[in-house]
């Protein structure tokens, strides 16, 4: 192997760490995906069987539906923002803490890390040679510290203004699911079809996430429908008693 060579075949085995770790970032935005669209589909069926509960009527059913749907993913958006932002910010701050400490008071820093070493299996010893080891290199004594101690990276955090579009934008779609039949069908047959789809939609989400967590396709499928069945039921049956309640 020439010189040239060798450190190309070095690199493979990095290159390969950084694309797993971007897989593993880029996999974790199911969260958003999953919490949008779930959120989607059962806030708006909710709200479009309890408005036929109580009126029967499609114009009404679609107005509301569509209305909570743009309403839904505003809010979603939005509260996603704030709260990613809000992490980030409290993130940034632990870490720019920690770093400060580091550098104040390095020896008690030091002892803290050998202390988590040892907690972690290594002996006295080695903790001791680890944390003499990562002392030489400022940089990444400075990450081991925040990983170890906070259980945080020193990398850039995920966009909070990506989370809020990727939520909000799966929240609208997928509470179309529940609205279209009404605008083909009547009221009846609209709300069977709506909950028909809805089912199969949940119980996609379910597949989704099994696939990505390597559970049992079928248990995680069937458990997201239930979640939403009961969800369903209970807004349905609401909308059947409010308006009971009103006339009497």
């Amino acid at each position: 192997m020439s010189p040239v060579e060798a450190p190309r075949a070095s690199r493979r085995p990095i290159e390969k760490l950084f694309r797993e770790r971007q897989r593993i970032a880029n996999l974790s935005q199911i969260r958003e995906v999953v919490f949008g669209m779930q959120d989607g589909l059962l806030t708006t069926l909710g709200v479009v069987t309890s408005v036929v509960g109580a009126t029967a009527n499609n114009t009404t059913v679609l107005v509301a539906g569509l209305a909570e749907a743009i309403a839904g993913a505003l809010a979603m958006a939005a509260g996603e923002y704030q709260a990613s932002k809000a992490q980030q910010e409290l993130h940034s701050a632990e870490i720019a803490k920690e770093r400060r400490e580091l550098e104040e008071s390095p020896a008690e820093e030091h002892y803290e890390l050998r202390a988590i070493f040892q907690r972690e299996g290594l002996s006295r010893d080695s903790a001791e040679a680890v944390t003499a080891l990562l002392a030489q290199h400022p940089e990444l004594l400075f990450r081991t510290h925040v990983e170890k101690e906070l259980g945080l990276r020193v990398e850039e955090f995920q966009s909070p203004f990506r989370n809020a579009l990727v939520i909000g934008v799966s929240f609208i779609l997928s509470a179309l699911v529940p609205i279209l039949p009404y605008v083909f069908l009547g009221p009846v047959a609209a709300m069977a079809v709506s909950v028909a789809l809805t089912i199969v939609a949940l119980f996609g989400i379910g597949i989704g996430k099994a696939a990505v967590s390597h559970r049992d396709y079928w248990r995680s499928g069937l458990e997201v429908v239930a979640i939403g069945l009961a969800a369903a039921g209970i807004t349905y049956a609401l909308g059947r008693l409010v308006p009971l309640l009103l006339r009497s």
